[in-house]
């Protein structure tokens, strides 16, 4: 079994499961989102879901305050969406990416933006 190659800041990358697979540049890689958050992520995500449907409210401020306790709310935000959205694994390892051709998305009349933050195991390296 082959091992991915360590991505890192300055890397040329793109997106493998998408149709157009994009092309970016690695900023910066956060290898563990518990140094954004302050927190341990498995920890966080089972908190926020133990708040059932009807407790939204409660979610909800709990996911504001990770957001202002975190060194970076941005980072933190996606870590939410990649991980209550997708929720095959937790993902705690990002990178964040400067496309030069954005990847596609499941939107398909959504603005594009060229920069963010994405789960480092949908990335690889050119």
């Amino acid at each position: 079994m082959t091992t991915k190659p360590k991505i890192t800041p300055g890397d040329l990358v793109y997106m493998h499961k998408r149709q157009e697979k994009g092309l970016g540049v690695v900023i910066r890689c956060i290898e563990n989102i518990e140094q954004c958050i302050g927190m341990n992520p498995i920890e966080v995500i089972q908190i926020y879901k133990s708040h059932g449907a009807k407790d939204w409210r409660k979610r909800d401020l709990y996911r504001q305050r990770i957001f202002a306790q975190s060194n970076d709310p941005d980072l933190a935000f996606d870590f939410y969406v990649y991980n209550i959205a997708f929720e095959d694994s937790i993902k705690v390892s990002f990178v964040e990416v400067q496309w030069f051709k954005a990847p596609s998305t499941f939107n398909v009349e959504g603005i594009i933006s060229t920069r963010g933050w994405f789960p480092i195991c949908w990335i690889d390296k050119y």
